[in-house]
């Protein structure tokens, strides 16, 4: 009985720290001469339920904060809303600094745009950083990621 307790404990502990687990779906950046860019775009751990999305936006040029994200495929442009996250980034290099974002993936797919698409951010200082987004492979995740807890769910 004691040792069935313990398993049944061991087992519980085990599945929350693993459902508290955040995936990074995307990561894309760009270094051009002293210039450098990237962003990190994962799931929230709400994802299933809100369809939220988490982007953390990091540049080594002096920003307080993103003015505006677009994605554009070439022929199609739009304004991506989006909305500031309260976190802390930590890094071990103070040149950089990040900007955490939160973004409703059905925003994106209601805006059809082919795989290739870019996502520019705009910053307060009046510079804008594009970089690839490639819309196909994330929705592809995010599918076998819902299929995955669908099945576990069994």
């Amino acid at each position: 009985m004691k040792q069935t307790l313990l398993i049944t404990i061991f087992a519980l502990c085990t599945n929350l720290l693993f459902a508290q687990q955040i995936r990074s779906i995307d990561y894309q950046y760009e270094r051009k001469q002293e210039k450098y860019y990237a962003f990190e775009l994962f799931e929230s751990d709400t994802f299933g339920v809100d369809s939220r999305l988490f982007i953390d936006f990091a540049a080594n040029d002096a920003f307080k904060k993103v003015k505006k994200i677009t994605l554009s495929d070439g022929s199609k442009e739009f304004k991506l809303k989006f909305g500031f996250r309260e976190e802390q980034i930590k890094t071990d290099n103070p040149a950089l600094n990040f900007y955490p974002i939160v973004i409703a993936w059905n925003d994106v797919t209601a805006n059809v745009l082919s795989c290739e698409a870019k996502i520019t951010f705009e910053l307060d200082n009046g510079a804008a950083y594009s970089l690839p987004f490639d819309v196909c492979l994330i929705n592809e995740i995010l599918k076998s990621d819902q299929n995955l807890i669908f099945a576990e769910s069994l």
